[in-house]
């Protein structure tokens, strides 16, 4: 570990990891925020195994490594779950992924995080998914609970496509899939506060 540790150091790069309950679209904005391939994301929920890490690029040419994490949440996924925390550990910054509110062991897992001390964005995503005076509503409630521990709380929405059954006229059922469409600018105005600060000052927190 501590070796690890040590080859990030020298390498320069900002380590950013997204962390989340599984299906909450983790993988999907990754895929908003990288220069390289990412693996499609299926349905099921819990299909990120193992942390994978990919190179981002800002829009200020800043770049950034991204660590697309197994959820947690997931039935049986203990292991996998540990993984994804010691990934956390190691990261400079990490971005809390939510779809909906908090449950309790969000929470607590979000004021964990926190307690390192490290820049910490909760981004509500799929915010489409609410109409107006819902995500209104939610984000309060966000800001009320979080505004002390998190760095950002940010409402966006990584894209990816959704699928879901409409019921036609004359009663039939058709399958639907479409895009989300992207909506991550506010997301990337933190990211780069947070990487124009250098790796250098960024260091502490994360060996803390």
């Amino acid at each position: 570990e501590l070796i690890e540790l040590d080859q990030r150091r020298q390498s320069g790069d900002v380590h950013v990891a997204l962390f989340g309950e599984i299906s909450t679209g983790k993988t999907s904005l990754v895929r908003q925020l990288t220069m390289e391939p990412v693996a499609d994301s299926d349905v099921i929920g819990g299909t990120t195994r193992w942390v994978h890490h990919f190179r981002g690029m800002l829009p200020d040419q800043r770049e950034l490594i991204l660590a697309d994490m197994p959820g947690t949440g997931e039935v049986s996924g203990q292991q996998r779950e540990q993984l994804a925390r010691d990934e956390a550990l190691r990261a400079h910054a990490v971005i809390y992924v939510a779809s909906s509110d908090l449950t309790r062991a969000q929470d607590a897992e979000l004021r964990w995080l926190a307690g390192f001390g490290k820049p910490l964005i909760l981004a509500l995503n799929k915010s489409d998914q609410f109409d107006n005076d819902e995500r209104e509503a939610l984000m309060a409630a966000f800001r009320t609970r979080y505004t002390g521990i998190c760095r950002a709380i940010l409402s966006i929405s990584a894209g990816g496509s959704e699928r879901f059954e409409r019921r036609l006229g004359d009663g039939r059922i058709e399958r639907v899939e479409r895009e989300r469409i992207a909506e991550i600018d506010t997301l990337l105005e933190v990211l780069m506060q947070i990487a124009a600060q250098g790796q250098a000052a960024l260091e502490p927190a994360r060996e803390a």
